[in-house]
């Protein structure tokens, strides 16, 4: 069984989740502090708190609460794997993304590093930590100073991690289990029933994943319809959007109970490079929408990493590399290579929890391997990797992809399964030489970006900068000349936070995280 960071009693039984006994311990105890940090107040009776976060604001939990929100506290520690396999599996960034402030505005998430030594330098990876907790984080991080370690005290934890959901009109949070997306919000519409009715004809859109794909290939855009209300809806119209301009509309008809949600697929579009899609849903049951909130999404398409005739995989595994896999497909969908269990598991992205034999050529835990790949064909080839115990290679564990120039093109964070594309279009040693150039300075910056970056001829190149929910706040674009180039990006007019930096030049592809701190 895989462990939890501390002692803790066996927990019930979840659907469709695997519980997990601590039968294996972390090393590390749990370290409570001995009193209440100045700038911490809080009620141990009701778990009332306020406290400062990494950025300097204040979050009090009862504001929250007063407003009819949801309040989840993810009380971990920097130092703990399945805190760090939790934290990265996208499944709080998600439910942040479509009900927190920038969705339907139901729900509150709070990251609580509860370790009595918890520092901004060990939240940002230093070492002694599982990785930077703040990269791509949306939501308000607490720990330095005492703070997460007074929380953890007024939660009484045992082990990290334990989540708490504290739901409106309630005087304390309630320790829930950590599920997949759907389990879990099935969990949290039951529980805590009062944010969701906002109105009778209510429907949004839930953040759904883009994908990686090859110049010409086409790709089916969809997204998730959710019914928000509390009268079923039975009919809806979608459109899809690219820069503005509607390339289809979808008369959706169907059934949709109060809470319900299905997945709805637009036609399929050709793609020719970075590609951006925008979904709207109006007219739920042919009326105007009651709550106009969450009613558009938007999925990115990348362009595969060119690569030339081979590529190294590698990686190194976790502390139970038996449940790793990892396969290439060619363009014809023929398996050209693979590792780890002999048995390719989860392949319709099903955790099944269960462990296949290990079969010739597998992995030793915690060991890193090598494997150069031929590529045969020109065209795209897909590469996939699995976990059967669905939360990836935990830890320091990874798997890469390098080009021929041992470039990492190709590093994958993934849960279940993870898929990438390269496609071998033969361009020799100039890969992606914007990526390889790409360089943004000072990061963190104070508003002024200073861009430097190779291109190998005078096309037009876009920048476009994006906020952790997804949304573009600055696109630019220009046609610069061969070689050496230099740009200032001013950000000035974007709040704090971190921001997603692409460039486009052709079919290179360059991405950059862009921390604003003024």
């Amino acid at each position: 069984m895989r462990p939890v960071c501390a002692s803790r009693p066996a927990r019930r039984t979840i659907p469709n989740e695997i519980p997990k006994q601590p039968e294996d311990l972390m090393k590390k105890p749990l370290l409570l502090g001995l009193g209440l940090s100045m700038a911490v107040a809080a009620s141990a009776q009701n778990q009332s708190w306020t406290a400062t976060a990494i950025d300097g604001s204040t979050i009090d939990i009862q504001n929250y609460l007063n407003q009819g929100k949801t309040v989840l506290v993810d009380v971990s520690a920097h130092w703990c794997g399945p805190c760090w396999s939790w934290h990265t599996s996208g499944i709080m960034d998600q439910l942040f993304h479509d009900f927190g402030p920038g969705g339907t505005n139901d729900l509150m998430i709070v990251f609580v590093d509860g370790d009595p030594g918890s520092s901004l330098a060990l939240l940002q990876g230093a070492s002694g930590s599982q990785g930077d907790w703040t990269a791509g984080t949306p939501y308000p991080i607490i720990g330095p100073g005492g703070q997460g370690n007074t929380l953890a005290n007024i939660y009484n934890i045992s082990a990290y991690p334990t989540l708490f959901m504290h739901c409106p009109g309630s005087n304390a949070g309630v320790e829930v289990d950590r599920q997949n997306f759907w389990p879990f919000f099935n969990t949290w519409r039951a529980d805590c029933p009062a944010p969701f009715q906002n109105a009778a004809l209510d429907v949004t859109l839930m953040q759904t994943d883009g994908g990686e794909a090859c110049p010409g290939d086409q790709v089916t855009p969809s997204t998730v319809l959710y019914n928000q209300g509390t009268t079923p809806v039975t009919s809806a119209t979608l459109k899809l959007k690219q820069n503005g301009t509607v390339l289809q509309t979808l008369p959706w008809t169907g059934n949709l109970a109060a809470g319900g949600y299905t997945t709805v697929d637009f036609a399929p579009q050709t793609v020719n490079g970075y590609t951006q899609y925008e979904m709207e849903v109006t007219n739920p049951n042919g009326q105007a929408d009651q709550n106009n909130v969450a009613q558009s999404e938007q999925i990115t398409i990348t362009t595969a990493q060119p690569v030339s005739w081979a590529v190294t995989i590698e990686g190194k595994m976790d502390g139970y590399a038996s449940e790793f896999s990892w396969r290439m497909v060619d363009p014809n969908g023929v398996e050209v290579a693979q590792g780890g269990n002999s048995t390719v598991v989860n392949e319709n992205n099903n955790c099944s929890g269960t462990t296949p034999s290990a079969g010739p050529g597998s992995y030793n835990n915690n060991a890193t391997f090598s494997t150069t790949v031929q590529l045969n064909e020109l065209g795209c080839y897909k590469v996939e990797a699995f976990d059967s115990w669905g939360d990836g290679l935990i830890g320091t564990g990874y798997f890469r992809v390098r080009n021929s120039n041992s470039q990492i093109i190709v590093d994958m964070d993934f849960g279940c399964v993870g898929e990438a594309s390269v496609a071998n279009n033969a361009v020799g040693v100039s890969e992606n030489s914007l990526d390889n150039s790409l360089a943004l300075f000072p990061n963190p910056t104070n508003g002024l970006l200073n861009v430097n970056f190779k291109l190998d001829g005078g096309q037009p190149a876009i920048i476009r900068v994006f906020d952790m929910l997804g949304k573009e706040v600055l696109s630019t674009s220009r046609v610069y000349g061969s070689g050496a180039q230099t740009t200032t990006l001013d950000l000035s007019a974007l709040d704090n936070g971190v921001y997603h930096f692409v460039m486009q030049s052709g079919d290179l592809k360059a991405t950059r995280k862009v921390t604003l701190a003024r």
